[in-house]
């Protein structure tokens, strides 16, 4: 016993002075060099290592005076003068600094051993010095893409399994340590590839016999391993796996049995073992260590797999005591894959011809490709409703290739009907996949034979036959009977040359088998080469339309019209196909560019190359400069009241202009103040905005005499506007005022709010929107007017002026134009598009429309109808404007030469939409229900559906009679009555037809003499009136209309047109306008000649009479009607006939197409738009378009009038 006990004395002091060897190993230079801090590491020792304490770093805390004069002595101390007995662990406490770095950190590998020896995988153990300063530790193998990270301990150690499958041959294990303060360190050994051979058995599960040695499999007792070395063992005892089979199926965990030893007859080997471990191939961080039994080596786990999938290694390592390993690696498959096929090709439905190629995919169900290992079969199955025995059936075994995709050919030239053709996969783990098609029989032996179409050549395609066979192709064309190209032996895609562009060709394949001479055929396939600008088309930019032209080719007949809106691979056709080649596109908006391409109707044809357009709102024309009082000098703005504009011109005060004729403004009176910058009215007062002076409340009762009545001082006023009982001022530096006016002789300020520099503003609802100089738009709350609140902003531009459209702000942003900002949000306003101009000082904003104030540049008029694509349509360049308000059809600019007024009057352009042609001219028309009815002349009456007037077309003629000369007609419910020229009167029934169809065929139930030639009808009541230029005004009894009856004739006339109104009758003729009391219509009576000059037609509306005369269109005021009065003569040497509607005269001027006017005011009818592209000889109106009648049948017109010209 005291033996023992000395021995282990013994021990613990050789224990001892080994471990003060090995602390005082570094050399006195290393020690010389390094700080305190790794002084007292060295100190510690393992001792620390082994026993850390907890350590908080604080960053950038100042050492302790005390850890300074501490580590001062160890500076000095020897190497051998440290006692690892004495000393204590580094320690960083809570709330003092850490001890800094020593230096690069500091590698030690203990494992592998230098030049040592790997095979799958690689032990790497060690310690890394300092592990509290190291950021990290991380591994690569130089040449190879492997590495990683390796985690360590507080202490330093580090203990991690590397995979090292697949490589091969010598290769450097390099460690890399960074610390925190980014030093770095590197340590590397070399290793040797070995792989002990033969080291892999697989022992058959049925050998499992013994039942005790089965038992001991699942209770695993690790004991100690003696020292052995055996002499003739120098690679260590072999792995042996009992279950599971090698490439056998995982589900959710794998139980691995086996046992280690050098044979299957030596399990004794187990002793040499030191390790035995295991790792997954795919993830080398699911590793560990394996218990065994040390007398027989037998081990067991239970490896748990079910968040794996694929195929998957398990890699296992024994560790020999002489430093060699033995390996097994074990491959299992997934158990849970169920595979997916996808055919490809053919597509469901297709038809099949002489042979049939079918390629496919296979997949597992999770989108992965299938692994070769996972599919125990693969097949295919052709079947048919119409074959029952199974002899006749198509089958057969498949392979895939390396992509996991498939393809076979099966014979089909002798099947009919629709096929079956079912692929089925099936995987080793039992599991299978059907994927099927059917395909039709088709219309030749070579179906999928195709020509695409190219500039001056064809391409052919087609599925080759599985067989060695020549191809030919033959083609036909309209000029030439079929010709073989001399094509044998060529393999598909054939391109063939020097073709006609805008040629149609008919295309057909031969496949002949030398062998057996025998030939399958395909069907003709057409085709038209084009170059990119064959069938390019003409387009023409309109009224809510876009005109799509282009030139007709000999090859087709018929075409599409195919749009996009950005030019992409996103074009539709929009036409269908169609014999035109002319396409109107009335499905657009204004303020978008469409692309247009041109196809022959033949499927498969090219297309052409694109052409773009944009809609138009107006003809881009300029604005008409106007009168210019030049009394008034330097004005800076502008509000009109009645026939007065208010001008501020700066320090030329308040002046006050009498505009009741625009066309000759005049000075009225003027008020000095000291800086007038802007200015409001409301009821007998004025407000201006005077600069430095402030607010100036002046009194226009008399507009004559002004007279200042209340006065406000403010910083520097800019702008204002009114509501209710506030003034809402722009003060310049001092932002936004409010002022209480409830009595305008003292107006009291109630809010006040700083801004940069408010110069204009404008007010909408409960929010005022202020231009605020280089700071941009600011938006106030004033829904209460004593407490308005700043609830947005947005800057980025200059804001000088705004207003207000809609849910839109339109800010006059100096050089950047017009800025368009989306308030329809007042607390989030969005800047969505801009226009420039030049120099935009100030925008007033009328239906839709911006009206820039641009300096010298002029007036620009800005469409804002899609406020994201603002487009100029038209201008005043010449003309200074400085500032501008719009009133009607009037701008009034402020200009540094005086006030100038100028007309806004810009026309529109009305647009031709649809037409119908009726054979030859026709001379009137009218509109009942959903029909038009044409007075045709020699065409008779024609009756047109017009119930969807952009659809009207040559099919839309539903009915027509026959008439000698129909030159005028009245249509009253189911009856037509016809002025007839020398045919006289004729009555036509146009009833519905009995079907509810509109073929309502007119028939002749009546007729009677009226003269030999009769133009003109009116009907009123129970009457008609018939205007004969050789007989006088008729007067016939149609109560019954199948029986008409003269009543009276008022002779000495001879009248063209006749209208009635009440108990009169006016008729125009060559001898001009005759008015007839037809009070008793069986005794009518000339009551008054007004000398119009010859005329044509005439119509009536109110108390106006409008004469289509030799001079133009005549206005007459016939509120007396014997005593007619001239309004006004619209000079028009063309005029045919004339529609009145609403506030609009619609004269039809022959040649010179259709005008409209503006006749709010009888004495004055303006223009407001035309449309030139028609020749007008009648007209009528209806809601938004105009039927105008010409010399080729009927004209639908869709009628463009200027917004803010509406009446």
């Amino acid at each position: 016993m005291i033996r023992h006990r000395r021995f282990l004395l013994r021990f613990f002091l050789f224990f001892l002075i080994a471990a003060i060897f090995l602390s005082c190993s570094r050399s006195e230079e290393e020690i010389s060099q390094a700080p305190a801090s790794q002084e007292a590491e060295i100190a510690a020792g393992d001792a620390a290592a082994e026993e850390p304490s907890p350590a908080v770093e604080v960053p950038g805390a100042e050492p302790a005076p005390e850890a300074e004069e501490a580590a001062a002595p160890a500076e000095t101390a020897e190497p051998a003068a440290v006692e690892p007995a004495a000393a204590e662990p580094a320690v960083i406490a809570a709330g003092t600094p850490e001890q800094p770095e020593s230096g690069p950190p500091s590698i030690t590998i203990t494992s592998p051993p230098d030049s040592g020896y790997y095979y799958l995988t690689v032990l790497v153990e060690g310690k890394v010095k300092e592990a509290r300063h190291i950021k990290s530790l991380t591994w690569v193998i130089p040449g190879t893409t492997l590495g990683g990270n390796v985690p360590f301990k507080e202490n330093g150690y580090f203990r991690y399994l590397v995979s090292t499958s697949g490589l091969r041959g010598n290769h450097t294990l390099t460690l890399t340590a960074v610390s925190k303060s980014g030093l770095t360190s590197e340590k590397s050994h070399s290793l040797r590839y070995h792989s002990p051979l033969p080291t892999v058995t697989v022992a058959p599960a049925a050998e499992k016999k013994d039942d005790k040695a089965a038992a001991a499999l699942h209770i695993p007792v690790r004991k100690p391993a003696p020292k052995v070395q055996p002499e003739n063992d120098p690679l260590g005892p072999l792995i042996f796996i009992v279950s599971p089979e090698n490439n056998s199926f995982y589900k959710s965990q794998v139980t691995v049995v086996g046992r280690l030893g050098n044979s299957e007859q030596d399990p004794d080997s187990a002793l040499e073992v030191a390790l035995l471990s295991y790792s997954l191939d795919s993830d080398p961080s699911r590793s560990g260590e394996i218990e065994f039994d040390a007398k027989n080596g037998t081990f067991s786990i239970d490896f748990p797999v079910n968040n794996l999938e694929g195929r998957q290694s398990l890699l296992f390592t024994s560790e020999h005591r002489n430093g060699q390993n033995s390996y097994f690696t074990l491959t299992m498959q997934d158990g849970n894959v169920q595979p997916q096929l996808t055919i490809l090709t053919p597509e469901e439905q297709s038809q099949y011809g002489a042979w049939v190629k079918v390629s496919g995919l296979l997949t597992e169900a999770s989108g992965r490709s299938a692994d070769a290992e996972t599919i125990k079969s693969l097949s295919y199955l052709v079947s048919s409703s119409e074959r029952f025995d199974a002899e006749s059936e198509i089958k057969g075994e498949l392979s895939f290739n390396a992509d996991y995709t498939f393809d076979f050919f099966f014979p089909a030239q002798d099947l009919t009907g629709p096929q079956t053709v079912t692929v089925t996969a099936e995987s080793w783990n039992g599991n299978r996949a059907e994927e099927a098609i059917t395909l039709q029989k088709g219309e030749s032996d070579i179906p999928t034979f195709s020509v695409a179409a190219g500039d001056q050549q064809a391409t052919m395609a087609w599925d080759p036959i599985p067989l060695d066979a020549l191809y030919s192709i033959y083609h036909t064309n309209s000029s030439a009977s079929e010709t073989e190209l001399e094509l044998r032996q060529y393999q598909p895609p054939v391109v063939v040359k020097g073709l006609d562009n805008g040629r149609l060709y008919n295309f057909r394949l031969k496949a002949e088998i030398p062998d057996t001479g025998k030939e399958y055929w395909s069907n003709y396939r057409k085709s038209i080469p084009l170059s990119p600008n064959t069938l390019k088309p003409t387009v023409k930019g309109d009224y809510e339309r876009i005109i799509v032209s282009w030139q007709s080719i000999p090859g087709s007949g018929e075409y599409e019209v195919w749009r996009s809106i950005d030019n992409e691979d996103n074009y539709q056709n929009i036409s269908g196909t169609i014999a035109n080649t002319v396409f109107n596109d009335t499905e657009v908006r204004y303020g978008r560019e469409y692309y247009y391409r041109i196809k022959p109707g033949i499927p498969g044809s090219l297309s052409s190359s694109a052409s773009p357009a944009r809609t138009l709102a107006f003809p881009l024309q300029k604005l008409s400069a106007g009168a210019i009082n030049r009394e008034v000098t330097e004005p800076v703005n502008v509000a009109m009241k009645g026939d007065y504009a208010f001008v501020a011109a700066g320090a030329n005060g308040l002046n006050i202009v009498d505009i009741a004729d625009p066309a000759n403004p005049r000075m009225l009176a003027a008020l000095t103040t000291t800086d007038a910058r802007a200015v409001d009215c409301r009821d007998n007062y004025v407000y201006l905005a005077d600069g430095s002076r402030g607010v100036k409340i002046i009194d226009i009762s008399e507009p004559g005499k002004p007279v200042q009545v209340g006065a406000r001082k403010t910083f520097a006023a800019q702008d204002l506007k009114l509501r209710g009982n506030y003034l809402y001022v722009a003060d310049g530096e001092k932002g936004l005022k409010v002022l209480n006016i409830s009595d305008p002789r003292y107006p009291v300020r109630v809010f006040s709010f700083d801004t940069f520099n408010a110069l204009s503003l404008t007010l909408r609802e409960d929010y005022i929107y202020l231009a605020d100089g280089d700071q941009g738009l600011k938006i106030f709350d004033i829904s209460d007017p004593l407490q308005p609140r700043l609830t947005a902003s947005i800057s980025q531009f200059k804001a000088l002026a705004v207003d207000i459209s809609h849910n839109f702000a339109c800010v006059a942003a100096a050089d950047q134009g017009i800025i368009i900002i989306d308030i329809s949000n007042p607390l989030n306003p969005v800047r969505i598009s801009s226009y420039d101009t030049n120099n935009a000082l100030d925008v007033t904003v009328s239906c839709d429309y911006a009206f820039v104030a641009d300096g010298r540049w002029g007036i620009k008029v800005i469409d804002l109808a899609d406020p994201s694509q603002p487009m100029e349509f038209a201008s005043l360049p010449g003309v200074e404007a400085l500032s501008l308000a719009v009133s009607d059809d009037l701008a009034y600019v402020a200009n540094s030469s005086g006030l100038r007024v100028v007309n806004i009057l810009i026309q529109g352009n009305s647009q031709e939409i649809a037409s119908c042609s009726s054979g030859e001219r026709a001379y009137d028309l009218e509109l009942s229900g959903n029909f038009a009815y044409i007075a045709g002349h020699q065409q008779g009456l024609q009756i047109i559906d017009i119930s969807d007037p952009r659809s009207v077309n040559d099919d839309s003629l539903v009915a027509a009679s026959e008439t000698l000369y129909a030159s005028d007609l009245a249509v009253r419910g189911s009856h037509a009555f016809i002025a007839d020229g020398k045919a006289g009167f004729k009555i036509f029934d146009v009833s519905p037809a009995q079907d509810g169809s509109n073929n309502n065929q007119p028939q002749l139930i009546a007729s009677a003499d009226s003269g030999n030639n009769t133009r003109g009808i009116a009907v009123q009541d129970n009457f008609a009136f018939l205007a004969d230029e050789n007989t006088g005004l008729q007067i016939f009894d149609i109560s019954d209309p199948a029986h008409p009856m003269r009543v009276a004739s008022a002779a000495n006339i001879n009248p063209r047109d006749v209208a009635v109104a009440g108990s009169h009758a006016f008729a125009i003729g060559a001898d001009g306008l005759k008015v007839i009391d037809i009070a008793d219509p069986a005794e009518p009576r000339i009551a008054a000649t007004y000398e119009s000059g010859p005329g044509s037609a005439l119509e009536l509306s109110g108390n106006t009479a409008y004469l289509v005369t030799s001079s133009g269109l005549l206005l007459l005021d016939v509120s007396e009607p014997l005593k007619p009065v001239r309004s006004h003569l619209y000079a028009s040497k063309q005029g045919e006939d004339v529609c009145i509607d609403d506030n609009y005269a619609y004269l039809a001027e022959g040649y010179k197409g259709l005008t409209i006017l503006d006749i709010s005011d009888p004495a004055n009818p303006i223009k407001v738009s035309s449309c030139p592209d028609v020749y007008a000889v009648g007209v009528e109106v209806r809601d938004r378009y105009a039927f105008v009648v010409d010399s080729f049948g009927l004209k639908v017109i869709d009628i463009l009038i200027p917004p803010w010209l509406i009446k």
